[in-house]
Formats: C-alpha cells, sequence, structure tokens
C-alpha cells in the first residue's frame, strides 16, 4: 500500500498491520530489543521501506556496530588514517538557535559528555579561545550578520577547524611563557642551540688541555677558528633578536592585560591544549567531509572509541538539525537519522541538552524525523521516550523486565510473552489516537 509499511499480523484481528509516518504525531521511531532479537535486520527493513514509501531526500545513519549494510547504502568509514571527517567548529547562522556562542556551549558540553571532562578555569579559557579565534577568522558572537559564509571583496570566509583551534591554542601558549610572539621565540631558541655548541667547544679544549701539557699548533688553530666561528654567529644572532623583539613590541595591540585575564596562566592553557590534543589526534575531525551517494548514508564508526563516538555522534547530530533548522519549518519529513545504540550517545540523568535529545523535541517541524535503536530502553532520557510516536518492542531481557514496564508504562506478562525474532509489541501515537495501548504483532517473514 502506497505511504504505509507493513510490519506484520495484528494478532488481535488477524488483519495486516501498517504503519503510516504522515498520520504521526511525529515523525520519531523508538526501536527497542535484546541482542538477538533482530533488532539490526528490522532497522535495515525500516529504512529500505521509509526509502521506497515516502520522498525522503536522504537517511543519515550512524553505525557504531558496522552492521547496518544493505545493498543500496553508501557506506563511509572513519578512521585515523581516513581522508574523510567532520569539522567540529561548523556554525549555524540561525540568529535564534544559532551563533558563536551557542557552538561553543555546544562544543564545550560535547567534551565533557566524554571523559575528558573540562573543570571550570579550563572551561572558561577554552571558551575565550573559540571566541577569539571565531573572530579572527570573522565571525564574531555579538554580530549575528556575521555568521554566515559569504564572500568579502576577493575573500571568502571559512569556518575554524579543529587543527586551527590548535595551532591558535599553541600561540597563546608561546607568549604566556615568555611574552613575545612565535618569531621571536625561534630566535631564543636558535641561541640556546649555538651557546650549547660553543659549551661544548670549551669542554673539548679544557680536555685536550688536561691530557696534554701542551696543545699542538694545528689543534690550537682548529678550536679557536670553531669558537671564533660560534662567537660571531651569537653575535649576528644577538643583534638580529632585538630587531625581533622591538617588532613584537611595536606590533603589540595592547591586549595583553586583557589576555592575562581571559587566558590566566600557562598551565591552563598547556592542559587545555592536552585535552584538545588528545581529542583531535582521533583522526575524525578533519576539513574535508564526505561526498555521498544515493539516498542510504552510512557512517561507520564501529573502529572509534567509545569516547570518540559520542563526539562524532554529537557533533553531527548538531549539524544535521541546525541545517534543517536552517531550511525552515516543513509540513513533510525530508530526512530520518538513524542511531543505533542510541543510548550511548545520549545522558539520561544529565540536564544539560544534547544533540539527540533536540532532535526528539524539536527536530519534526524542521522536517527531520529520527530512528532511535537501543538495547537499554531504560536509560534513554525522556526527550526521546515521549516523543516517539512509535515504540516496537522486539524483546527483553528477563532481570529487567520491571523496570522496561515501568519505563514504557505497560505490563509485564506482555513484554515477557514476546517471541524473538517473531513477535513485537507496538504502540503509535497517531493524531487520532494518542493511547498507551501495545499491538501484539506476528512479524513480517
Amino acid at each position: 500500500m502506497k505511504n504505509k509499511i507493513f510490519i506484520g499480523t495484528n494478532l488481535l484481528n488477524k488483519k495486516p498491520f501498517f504503519i503510516d509516518l504522515n498520520e504521526l504525531i511525529n515523525p520519531h521511531i523508538l526501536i527497542f530489543g535484546i541482542s538477538g532479537s533482530g533488532k539490526t535486520h528490522f532497522i535495515k527493513y525500516i529504512m529500505e521501506e521509509i526509502i521506497k514509501k515516502y520522498p525522503i531526500e536522504n537517511i543519515k545513519i550512524i553505525d557504531g556496530q558496522g552492521d547496518i549494510v544493505t545493498p543500496n547504502t553508501y557506506t563511509v568509514s572513519f578512521t585515523e588514517t581516513g581522508q574523510y571527517g567532520i569539522n567540529p567548529l561548523k556554525l549555524s547562522d540561525d540568529p535564534i538557535y544559532g551563533g558563536v556562542r551557542k557552538k561553543i556551549s555546544n562544543f564545550i558540553n560535547a567534551i565533557n559528555k566524554t571523559e575528558k571532562k573540562l573543570g571550570n578555569r579550563q572551561e572558561a579559557v577554552l571558551r575565550n579561545l573559540l571566541l577569539d579565534l571565531y573572530a579572527k577568522n570573522g565571525f564574531f558572537a555579538d554580530n549575528p550578520s556575521t555568521w554566515k559564509l559569504e564572500k568579502e571583496g576577493k575573500w571568502r570566509k571559512s569556518y575554524p577547524t579543529a587543527s586551527d583551534l590548535l595551532r591558535f591554542t599553541y600561540s597563546k601558549i608561546f607568549n604566556k611563557k615568555f611574552g613575545l610572539d612565535r618569531k621571536s621565540v625561534k630566535k631564543f631558541e636558535e641561541l640556546e642551540k649555538l651557546n650549547k655548541q660553543r659549551y661544548k667547544l670549551l669542554i673539548d679544549k679544557t680536555k685536550l688541555e688536561h691530557n696534554q701539557s701542551k696543545l699542538n699548533d694545528s689543534q690550537n688553530q682548529l678550536l679557536k677558528a670553531e669558537l671564533k666561528n660560534i662567537e660571531n654567529k651569537i653575535n649576528s644572532l644577538k643583534e638580529e633578536m632585538k630587531k625581533v623583539c622591538a617588532e613584537a613590541i611595536d606590533y603589540s595591540n595592547g591586549s595583553e592585560i586583557e589576555d592575562l585575564i581571559k587566558y590566566q596562566d600557562a598551565n591552563i592553557l598547556l592542559s587545555v591544549y592536552d585535552t584538545l590534543n588528545n581529542l583531535f589526534s582521533k583522526g575524525f575531525f578533519k576539513d574535508k567531509e564526505p561526498n555521498f551517494k544515493g539516498k542510504l548514508h552510512r557512517y561507520d564508526i564501529k573502529s572509534l572509541e567509545i569516547d570518540e563516538q559520542k563526539l562524532f555522534a554529537e557533533f553531527l547530530a548538531q549539524d544535521l538539525f541546525n541545517k534543517a533548522r536552517e531550511t525552515g519549518l516543513k509540513e513533510e519529513i525530508f530526512q530520518y537519522l538513524i542511531v543505533d545504540e542510541a543510548r550511548k550517545f545520549t545522558n539520561a540523568k544529565s540536564k544539560k541538552d544534547d544533540a539527540l535529545k533536540l532532535i526528539a523535541r524539536e527536530s519534526r517541524k524542521y522536517g527531520l524525523g529520527a530512528v532511535f535503536a537501543t538495547q537499554q530502553v531504560e536509560h534513554l532520557p525522556d526527550d526521546i521516550l515521549q516523543n516517539c510516536s512509535i515504540k516496537i518492542i522486539l524483546g527483553v531481557n528477563e532481570q529487567v523486565v520491571s523496570k522496561v514496564a515501568k519505563t514504557l508504562m505497560i505490563k509485564e506478562e506482555h513484554l515477557s510473552a514476546i517471541q524473538l525474532r517473531k513477535t513485537a509489541l507496538i504502540n503509535i501515537k497517531t493524531k487520532n489516537n494518542s493511547s498507551n495501548f501495545y499491538y501484539p504483532i506476528l512479524l513480517y517473514k
């Protein structure tokens, strides 16, 4: 049937059971099942049917297990050595929901979802680093007209990247440590090397004088020449250093006291740099994003560690939501996001928003739907549980039946009656019916 997805047979009336996304209160779907219940197979079936039956532009799949693959799926694997990645500093230019400060808050919140949580002083320093970096690239927190990527003369602004942030932080550390710019510091490093060479020559000369009552003429002349050469280089370098340091002072913009307040001491900057360097060394924060083909776009992140997967999912979901919101209000769904093992990427206990909570609450009006799949429904946040108009239960571990029953407001005996890979319980909330009744379904073959 057109615009309807066949699920199986309703065991109450023995009639075919369909779902119609156009009749739902919102388009979000929750698929819950323990290992071995056929959850992955059901996800594949649902996404293929959505593509066939509805005018969807594409479906994005965050696949942390690496097994949501169909013949029509275009896959890009994200690894340290891969050529593609995502830019975590891309801005939304929406004047209400986007902008520099919103992106900075989202960025810091994403880091704090990992094991590399920032302290209060680190958060303050990173916030200031990002504000200054965005301003350096032409994006000013207090001026929404600068948030768009637009031509300015011959040049086009570009969003800062992860590597830009690392370099910018590194430059601030140099300034804090030495009170000079990078060019000046390089001269000091050269001077240190020359002085080490000079010291070594003096040690060699002393050793020779100690071992021999008198140096022969050739040895003496050679040491003198080498020492004179080094001393000439040192004197020449010192003259260069005077000019370079003077230039650094001339280019001073009077922001040194402000920087002292914003960036505190070098040790805080170093700790922030170490945290960023560890996160960005994962390899999936790259400037080049994939160019997907077809309608099924799979992000294979199975090779990433759990913290890396969390960051990846957060930034990708943020970007999808921002892009959907920028296209304006819509009556129909044009895009779906499928998130396997969704409970890994969102925190039910945290009061802070994350991208998946935001999508569950807000994305319907912008034409973005989501499929949340999980083995532990009791750990999902209320934002997701309350906004999924379709809940599909494929199987429950007997040890958590009571918890699941309480979470989904369903009788325990109904959950216990599910036969893995044969039957399921399905609740559908439509515009005409929002009851909490679960239909027992004999699944399609």
